[in-house]
């Protein structure tokens, strides 16, 4: 049971930070995944971008803002699509959902990335 706290809190999150966070949990996820799929490590994938392999760890340790320019590069090296932008239009009848929705893909996200213990 989430103490009345919790509630709280995440009630003083921006949709804006939740989209934010969603977004770039997803993106560093499927770099990742292309890494492990292609075997390449931080350190060539530094190698290929002609970046230091710290520079590398902050893009992937929340710890640098990804702009298009870096995402270009990255798609670029992986030969991989990293995002993909939606055509359809948010109706005015759902727009209203979507700060809640991202919540709970917030929490959803949450979660599954606390370790469990035994």
């Amino acid at each position: 049971m989430k103490a009345p706290i919790v509630d709280e809190l995440m009630g003083q999150i921006s949709a804006e930070q939740i989209i934010f966070q969603d977004l770039y949990i997803d993106l560093v996820l499927r770099i990742n995944q292309i890494l492990a799929e292609k075997q390449i490590g931080r350190k060539e994938l530094a190698e290929l971008l002609g970046k230091k392999p710290s520079e590398i760890s902050k893009w992937l340790n929340s710890e640098h803002n990804f702009t298009l320019k870096s995402i270009a590069k990255l798609t670029a090296a992986f030969d991989e699509p990293l995002i993909e932008i939606s055509s359809r239009k948010i109706s005015k009848k759902t727009n209203h959902l979507a700060p809640r929705l991202y919540k709970q893909k917030l929490n959803q996200t949450r979660n599954f990335a606390e370790p469990k213990t035994i």
